[in-house]
């Protein structure tokens, strides 16, 4: 499958998302709606790559919110300020990725340990790095692991972002 079909698959997949999100940034003005809908489904276009189209069905939802909430906001603003008008092409550069917002948003509840491994995930130690680093077990460092990855469903579900998808915590179905 190309990648524009991936695309056009993720879009109708997660469109309700979509619609929810513009439909709150625009107090229910479905004409406002619409150009924000445009604005991020366009916004997603230019930012989607082979490494969000491989995405399994959860990620790709959260990935769908955290974008779609970033480029109807950025809209919001440039009309509001008359910098550009509805239908002018976005600036797509952020200061900070999409990624990186989403990972502290899901993990703004952490406390204790499980910060602290969330801290060292960000960083890329490994589950043997950050036993020796916390001072724990491995099979220690598993659980908390694994119970900060639910932390942060739960928190992805109270935020409208469905986890439809089973996985396991490789981040494979």
């Amino acid at each position: 499958m190309v990648i524009e079909d991936q695309f056009r698959l993720m879009v109708k997949r997660h469109e309700g998302l979509i619609r929810s999100v513009c439909v709150g940034f625009s107090r229910g003005d479905m004409e406002l709606c619409s150009d924000l809908m445009q604005e991020a489904v366009t916004g997603m276009w230019l930012r989607f790559t082979h490494r969000e189209a491989r995405m399994f069905a959860a990620a790709q939802g959260v990935w769908v919110y955290w974008q779609t909430h970033h480029f109807a906001s950025q809209a919001l603003r440039r009309w509001k300020t008359g910098s550009m008008a509805p239908g002018d092409v976005p600036d797509v550069a952020v200061e900070e990725s999409a990624e990186e917002a989403l990972a502290l948003e899901l993990a703004a509840d952490l406390a204790g340990r499980e910060r602290q491994l969330f801290d060292l995930l960000r960083q890329g130690y490994r589950n043997e790095e950050m036993a020796e680093r916390l001072g724990l077990s491995l099979a220690t460092t598993k659980r908390v692991r694994a119970s900060m990855l639910a932390s942060m469903r739960r928190r992805a579900v109270a935020l409208g972002m469905t986890t439809d998808t089973k996985h396991n915590d490789d981040g494979e179905e």
